[in-house]
Protein backbone atom coordinates (compact mmCIF):
# COMPACT_ATOMS: atom_id res chain seq x y z
CA UNK A 1 0.00 0.00 0.00
CA UNK A 2 1.71 3.52 -0.89
CA UNK A 3 0.26 7.02 -0.48
CA UNK A 4 1.31 9.67 -2.39
CA UNK A 5 -1.22 12.44 -1.00
CA UNK A 6 -1.22 14.90 1.83
CA UNK A 7 -4.62 15.46 1.34
CA UNK A 8 -6.90 14.30 4.45
CA UNK A 9 -4.36 12.22 6.17
CA UNK A 10 -5.03 11.89 9.58
CA UNK A 11 -2.54 10.37 12.71
CA UNK A 12 -4.31 9.34 15.43
CA UNK A 13 -2.44 8.30 18.57
CA UNK A 14 -3.47 6.66 21.92
CA UNK A 15 -1.44 5.56 25.28
CA UNK A 16 -3.92 6.10 27.75
CA UNK A 17 -4.31 2.65 29.26
CA UNK A 18 -2.60 -0.66 28.71
CA UNK A 19 -2.39 -0.30 25.02
CA UNK A 20 -0.34 2.10 22.50
CA UNK A 21 -2.59 2.44 19.15
CA UNK A 22 -1.39 3.72 16.40
CA UNK A 23 -3.93 4.66 13.42
CA UNK A 24 -3.50 6.31 10.42
CA UNK A 25 -6.85 6.89 7.89
CA UNK A 26 -8.58 9.19 5.36
CA UNK A 27 -11.78 10.82 6.43
CA UNK A 28 -13.44 7.26 7.86
CA UNK A 29 -11.07 4.98 6.11
CA UNK A 30 -8.47 3.08 7.87
CA UNK A 31 -5.03 2.41 6.25
CA UNK A 32 -3.47 1.20 8.86
CA UNK A 33 -3.53 0.27 12.41
CA UNK A 34 -1.35 -0.83 15.06
CA UNK A 35 -1.97 -1.90 18.77
CA UNK A 36 0.66 -3.57 21.68
CA UNK A 37 0.35 -4.04 25.50
CA UNK A 38 1.88 -1.47 26.56
CA UNK A 39 3.84 -2.98 30.03
CA UNK A 40 5.38 0.23 31.08
CA UNK A 41 7.30 0.27 27.67
CA UNK A 42 5.25 2.69 25.54
CA UNK A 43 8.32 4.73 25.13
CA UNK A 44 10.94 2.02 23.62
CA UNK A 45 7.67 0.70 21.72
CA UNK A 46 6.87 3.98 19.65
CA UNK A 47 9.64 5.02 18.12
CA UNK A 48 10.35 1.96 16.39
CA UNK A 49 6.37 0.99 15.40
CA UNK A 50 5.95 4.13 14.20
CA UNK A 51 8.99 4.36 12.04
CA UNK A 52 8.13 0.84 10.63
CA UNK A 53 4.98 1.74 9.52
CA UNK A 54 5.40 5.01 7.72
CA UNK A 55 8.16 2.99 5.68
CA UNK A 56 5.63 0.15 5.43
CA UNK A 57 3.38 3.06 3.56
CA UNK A 58 6.31 4.69 1.87
CA UNK A 59 4.89 7.38 3.09
CA UNK A 60 7.21 11.09 5.08
CA UNK A 61 6.11 13.04 8.05
CA UNK A 62 5.80 16.07 6.00
CA UNK A 63 2.73 13.75 3.95
CA UNK A 64 0.84 13.76 7.46
CA UNK A 65 -1.86 16.46 7.19
CA UNK A 66 -3.68 16.07 11.21
CA UNK A 67 -2.79 14.37 14.13
CA UNK A 68 -5.64 13.12 16.95
CA UNK A 69 -4.21 12.22 20.22
CA UNK A 70 -5.68 10.63 23.24
CA UNK A 71 -5.17 13.70 25.74
CA UNK A 72 -6.40 11.20 28.75
CA UNK A 73 -7.72 10.57 31.41
CA UNK A 74 -5.37 7.76 32.10
CA UNK A 75 -1.54 6.88 32.26
CA UNK A 76 0.59 9.54 32.90
CA UNK A 77 3.41 8.30 30.80
CA UNK A 78 1.35 7.41 27.85
CA UNK A 79 -0.77 10.82 27.95
CA UNK A 80 2.92 12.21 28.07
CA UNK A 81 4.40 10.16 25.21
CA UNK A 82 1.22 10.92 22.77
CA UNK A 83 1.36 14.88 23.78
CA UNK A 84 4.89 15.14 23.10
CA UNK A 85 5.02 13.92 19.67
CA UNK A 86 1.99 16.04 19.52
CA UNK A 87 4.34 18.88 20.23
CA UNK A 88 6.93 18.08 18.24
CA UNK A 89 5.17 17.08 14.60
CA UNK A 90 3.57 20.14 15.47
CA UNK A 91 6.55 22.47 15.40
CA UNK A 92 8.42 20.69 12.79
CA UNK A 93 5.82 19.09 9.87
CA UNK A 94 3.27 22.03 10.37
CA UNK A 95 1.11 19.50 11.79
CA UNK A 96 -2.92 20.55 12.87
CA UNK A 97 -3.71 18.67 16.11
CA UNK A 98 -6.76 17.76 18.04
CA UNK A 99 -7.38 16.09 21.58
CA UNK A 100 -9.39 13.51 22.43
CA UNK A 101 -10.90 12.43 25.34
CA UNK A 102 -10.44 8.41 26.14
CA UNK A 103 -13.86 8.21 28.18
CA UNK A 104 -15.51 9.56 24.78
CA UNK A 105 -13.59 6.99 22.58
CA UNK A 106 -15.03 4.68 24.86
CA UNK A 107 -18.54 5.50 24.78
CA UNK A 108 -18.25 5.56 20.98
CA UNK A 109 -16.99 1.89 21.02
CA UNK A 110 -19.81 0.97 23.14
CA UNK A 111 -22.43 2.95 21.28
CA UNK A 112 -20.58 1.15 18.13
CA UNK A 113 -20.81 -2.43 19.43
CA UNK A 114 -23.90 -2.63 20.84
CA UNK A 115 -25.88 -0.27 18.32
CA UNK A 116 -27.66 1.25 21.11
CA UNK A 117 -30.26 3.71 20.11
CA UNK A 118 -30.35 7.46 20.57
CA UNK A 119 -30.98 9.22 23.80
CA UNK A 120 -28.63 5.53 25.49
CA UNK A 121 -27.20 7.01 28.15
CA UNK A 122 -23.54 5.42 28.36
CA UNK A 123 -21.25 5.68 31.79
CA UNK A 124 -17.72 5.17 31.18
CA UNK A 125 -15.47 4.29 34.54
CA UNK A 126 -11.60 3.70 33.82
CA UNK A 127 -9.47 2.66 36.59
CA UNK A 128 -7.44 6.12 38.30
CA UNK A 129 -5.78 4.03 41.15
CA UNK A 130 -6.42 2.51 44.22
CA UNK A 131 -10.02 2.99 45.00
CA UNK A 132 -10.49 5.68 42.70
CA UNK A 133 -11.84 5.67 39.45
CA UNK A 134 -12.93 8.09 36.56
CA UNK A 135 -16.55 8.41 35.74
CA UNK A 136 -18.23 10.33 32.70
CA UNK A 137 -21.68 9.95 31.22
CA UNK A 138 -22.62 10.06 27.84
CA UNK A 139 -25.97 10.03 25.48
CA UNK A 140 -26.36 8.40 22.13
CA UNK A 141 -27.18 11.42 20.12
CA UNK A 142 -28.72 11.49 16.34
CA UNK A 143 -25.30 11.05 14.63
CA UNK A 144 -23.00 11.33 17.71
CA UNK A 145 -21.99 10.19 21.11
CA UNK A 146 -22.12 13.44 23.46
CA UNK A 147 -20.90 13.63 27.36
CA UNK A 148 -23.52 15.04 29.79
CA UNK A 149 -21.50 14.92 32.54
CA UNK A 150 -18.20 16.29 33.29
CA UNK A 151 -15.00 13.86 34.30
CA UNK A 152 -15.13 13.15 38.00
CA UNK A 153 -13.10 10.97 39.95
CA UNK A 154 -14.94 8.78 42.53
CA UNK A 155 -14.91 6.11 44.54
CA UNK A 156 -16.11 2.76 42.87
CA UNK A 157 -18.71 1.93 46.02
CA UNK A 158 -20.25 4.91 45.30
CA UNK A 159 -19.75 5.66 41.67
CA UNK A 160 -22.90 2.58 41.67
CA UNK A 161 -24.98 4.59 43.33
CA UNK A 162 -24.38 7.28 40.48
CA UNK A 163 -25.96 4.89 37.69
CA UNK A 164 -29.53 5.80 36.25
CA UNK A 165 -31.34 2.64 35.12
CA UNK A 166 -31.92 1.33 31.80
CA UNK A 167 -28.23 2.82 31.04
CA UNK A 168 -25.02 0.81 29.91
CA UNK A 169 -21.56 1.08 31.85
CA UNK A 170 -18.23 0.07 30.42
CA UNK A 171 -14.69 0.52 31.09
CA UNK A 172 -11.51 -0.90 32.71
CA UNK A 173 -12.95 0.75 36.38
CA UNK A 174 -15.14 -2.15 36.16
CA UNK A 175 -12.54 -5.08 35.86
CA UNK A 176 -10.51 -3.55 38.48
CA UNK A 177 -13.37 -3.76 41.21
CA UNK A 178 -15.51 -6.97 41.10
CA UNK A 179 -17.56 -5.23 44.32
CA UNK A 180 -18.59 -2.99 41.78
CA UNK A 181 -19.48 -5.25 39.30
CA UNK A 182 -21.42 -7.36 41.60
CA UNK A 183 -23.44 -4.03 42.90
CA UNK A 184 -24.36 -2.97 39.43
CA UNK A 185 -25.76 -6.73 38.38
CA UNK A 186 -28.37 -5.80 40.91
CA UNK A 187 -29.68 -2.63 38.64
CA UNK A 188 -30.81 -2.71 35.38
CA UNK A 189 -28.28 -1.97 33.83
CA UNK A 190 -25.96 -3.45 31.14
CA UNK A 191 -22.31 -4.01 31.43
CA UNK A 192 -20.12 -4.03 28.22
CA UNK A 193 -16.66 -5.98 28.72
CA UNK A 194 -14.92 -2.78 27.01
CA UNK A 195 -10.61 -2.08 27.82
CA UNK A 196 -10.32 -0.32 24.92
CA UNK A 197 -11.54 1.41 21.85
CA UNK A 198 -11.46 0.16 18.35
CA UNK A 199 -9.53 2.17 15.46
CA UNK A 200 -12.28 2.77 14.20
CA UNK A 201 -14.10 3.81 17.40
CA UNK A 202 -11.04 6.52 17.59
CA UNK A 203 -11.27 7.49 13.90
CA UNK A 204 -14.69 8.15 14.37
CA UNK A 205 -14.17 10.57 17.07
CA UNK A 206 -11.09 11.97 15.15
CA UNK A 207 -13.48 13.03 12.21
CA UNK A 208 -15.58 15.30 14.58
CA UNK A 209 -12.28 16.83 16.36
CA UNK A 210 -12.09 20.55 15.92
CA UNK A 211 -8.21 20.82 14.64
CA UNK A 212 -6.02 24.36 15.53
CA UNK A 213 -1.96 24.94 15.50
CA UNK A 214 -1.99 25.09 19.40
CA UNK A 215 -0.47 22.66 21.83
CA UNK A 216 -2.40 20.44 23.61
CA UNK A 217 -3.63 19.98 27.19
CA UNK A 218 -3.72 16.89 29.05
CA UNK A 219 -6.37 15.35 30.70
CA UNK A 220 -4.25 14.47 34.24
CA UNK A 221 -7.60 14.63 36.14
CA UNK A 222 -6.27 12.54 39.05
CA UNK A 223 -3.35 14.25 41.23
CA UNK A 224 -0.23 12.91 40.25
CA UNK A 225 1.60 10.03 42.90
CA UNK A 226 4.44 11.58 43.17
CA UNK A 227 3.02 15.04 44.22
CA UNK A 228 1.11 14.07 46.63
CA UNK A 229 3.03 11.51 48.12
CA UNK A 230 6.17 14.58 48.14
CA UNK A 231 6.96 15.08 51.46
CA UNK A 232 7.23 11.53 52.15
CA UNK A 233 10.00 10.83 49.72
CA UNK A 234 12.23 13.69 50.55
CA UNK A 235 12.38 12.99 53.44
CA UNK A 236 13.74 9.13 52.55
CA UNK A 237 15.90 11.90 49.74
CA UNK A 238 17.05 13.62 52.45
CA UNK A 239 15.69 16.45 51.18
CA UNK A 240 13.91 19.60 53.08
CA UNK A 241 9.87 18.78 51.73
CA UNK A 242 9.17 22.84 52.05
CA UNK A 243 11.92 23.76 50.17
CA UNK A 244 11.06 20.65 47.74
CA UNK A 245 7.69 21.90 47.36
CA UNK A 246 8.52 25.70 46.55
CA UNK A 247 10.56 24.44 43.51
CA UNK A 248 8.34 22.25 41.89
CA UNK A 249 5.33 24.87 42.13
CA UNK A 250 8.12 26.68 40.31
CA UNK A 251 8.76 24.02 38.01
CA UNK A 252 5.22 23.47 37.04
CA UNK A 253 4.45 26.99 36.19
CA UNK A 254 7.67 27.85 34.30
CA UNK A 255 6.94 28.62 30.58
CA UNK A 256 8.52 26.00 28.32
CA UNK A 257 12.23 27.34 27.04
CA UNK A 258 10.89 27.45 23.74
CA UNK A 259 8.59 29.68 24.75
CA UNK A 260 10.70 32.48 25.80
Amino acid sequence: MSLRSRDDLTLILNASEGCLQIVLARATDIYISYGAGLENHATELFAPVFTDLLHTLHLKLEMLQRLACVCGPGSFTGIRLVLTTALALRRSCGMLVAGLNYLQALAVEAQMLGQLAKDTCIYVVTHARQNLVHLQSFTVGDDCVQPTSDISLVAPTHMATLVKPKSYVIGSGLLRNSDLINALKKQDVSILALSEPSPKALVELATRAQYSDEDLTPLYVRPCDALTQLDSLCVKQGLSPSATSKKVTHLLHEAPRSFL
